[in-house]
């Protein structure tokens, strides 16, 4: 059933070729992760076209000299997990915190690389789920200017109520640029 939920959320954004699914069937590894465990990016980058079939994650980018993290965005029920880069070890890392028990669906590299030799329009899917991946960002860094804080919050929930009281309020303040009581 969660393989039904991936190729649904896949054809939202392209229709998928016939055979598609049938090689979505195979390909697809599911993958447990507990609440409050971290992966690195060196971990992340062997899941392709991750998506999240229930549960919560949070990416952040961790300052390597001060530890200070940064959140970049949360994903849930739906989402795909944007291509995470491997840190250039100099300043950040990028890191995905589980805030919840949470299951994803994903690709290895073989199969990711391999689907648009077989089934050529999955390159314009790659394309469109990475434009979203964008469009997302930027949603969130107009959100992030608005001021008063308190109003951030406010277009925050109207955008993504399904976040609401599922993220720890110091995360939820990090992720808006708001001051961190301490």
């Amino acid at each position: 059933m969660e393989k039904e939920h991936y190729t649904q959320a896949l054809s939202r954004h392209h229709e998928l070729p016939i055979g598609f699914r049938n090689y979505l069937a195979i390909a697809l590894e599911e993958f447990q992760f507990e609440e409050d465990r971290t992966m690195g990016s060196q971990q992340l980058t062997t899941l392709y076209l991750s998506y999240i079939h229930n549960g919560l994650a949070m990416l952040y980018a961790e300052n390597l000299k001060s530890q200070a993290l940064m959140v970049v965005d949360f994903y849930g029920e739906g989402d795909f997990l944007p291509a995470i880069p491997i840190s250039d070890g100099e300043t950040h890392q990028l890191k995905i915190l589980f805030l919840e028990t949470t299951t994803l669906l994903a690709l290895n590299e073989r199969h990711y690389t391999f689907l648009p030799k077989i089934f050529i329009s999955t390159s314009l899917l790659y394309q469109k789920i990475g434009a979203l991946t964008i469009a997302h960002q930027l949603k969130k860094e107009l959100i992030g200017r608005i001021k008063p804080a308190n109003k951030r919050l406010a277009a925050l929930q109207q955008w993504r109520p399904q976040l609401k009281g599922r993220i720890p309020e110091n995360y939820l303040k990090n992720y808006l640029n708001m001051r961190i009581d301490k």
